[in-house]
């Protein structure tokens, strides 16, 4: 096998949660990849807690990047980062988020490796404190919502390059970039296997009203918005904000367990 991946994590301040990502990569059955770790000048011991894993990827013949800069934003430091990959694809794996298993990027790399498709995806695994859930790839969707995880989702390097990530965008970024080439007619191919454990405590799925205000623009811009369901989708988004700041914790856990079943559409997961 000689497709080469690059697996790039962008960070900052992510001492708790930086050893589970690295480990998930440094973990994995196979060498076809490099792993290259952006971090924004983090204030805490995220930076050493990475530079205990340069050995340990360099042992097992792993290319391994450490680069410390400064950044303007998550999508900011995933453009920063791409440059310094060599790799055919590109894999963003934030920070919290993990490889779904060991072998998960052997699997990716058999089914790529002789084909020519621009964009491969696949499925993710939503977890919180309230539960596991499984969340099915679907490009049905590509025009209402982001169709699958961006931590799911491997995109050709030359590809990348000339799009990249729109930085006007803090949190949905990576759904304009998926549209646009989608509109654009480049190739998808569902790789129908679970990629990653997503950690939805991260910006995208707290910051509520930012995220929806972004992502109705993203509709408007391409000319898929609807005033009604713009309107309902926004007063959601403000309904969920004061629901997340007055409801106790444990009714909360409760709304979330079904909002993520009847309204996502998510299925409970339980493991394998």
């Amino acid at each position: 096998m000689n497709l080469m991946i690059s697996i790039i994590t962008v960070c900052y301040n992510e001492e708790k949660n930086i050893r589970k990502t690295i480990e998930s990569v440094l973990n994995q059955k196979c060498k076809n990849f490099e792993y290259i770790i952006k971090d924004g000048k983090s204030t805490d011991c995220t930076n050493p807690i990475v530079s205990e894993y340069k050995k340990k990827f360099e042992d097992k013949g792993i290319i391994f990047k450490h680069i410390i800069d400064d950044d303007e934003g998550i999508y900011f430091a995933m453009n920063s980062a791409s440059e310094f990959c060599n790799g055919e694809y590109l894999l963003f794996l934030n920070a919290g988020d993990i490889l779904f298993n060991s072998t998960t990027l052997r699997d990716v790399v058999n089914k790529i490796e002789y084909t020519e498709k621009d964009i491969y995806y696949g499925d993710s695994i939503m977890k919180d404190e309230v539960a596991e859930c499984l969340f099915k790839a679907d490009m049905n969707l590509i025009n209402r919502r982001m169709p699958f995880c961006h931590q799911a989702c491997f995109i050709k390097r030359s590809l990348f390059a000339e799009f990249k990530y729109d930085i006007r965008y803090k949190i949905c970024a990576d759904y304009e970039l998926i549209l646009k080439l989608y509109e654009r007619n480049f190739s998808f191919q569902n790789l129908e296997q679970k990629i990653c454990i997503y950690d939805m405590n991260g910006i995208s799925s707290t910051q509520f009203i930012n995220k929806r205000k972004e992502h109705e623009n993203i509709l408007w811009e391409h000319g898929l918005n609807n005033c009604f369901w713009s309107s309902v989708h926004m007063l959601e988004s403000y309904l969920k904000t004061i629901t997340y700041v007055i409801v106790p914790r444990r009714l909360l856990s409760y709304m979330k367990k079904i909002y993520m079943k009847k309204i996502k559409c998510y299925e409970y997961w339980e493991g394998e």
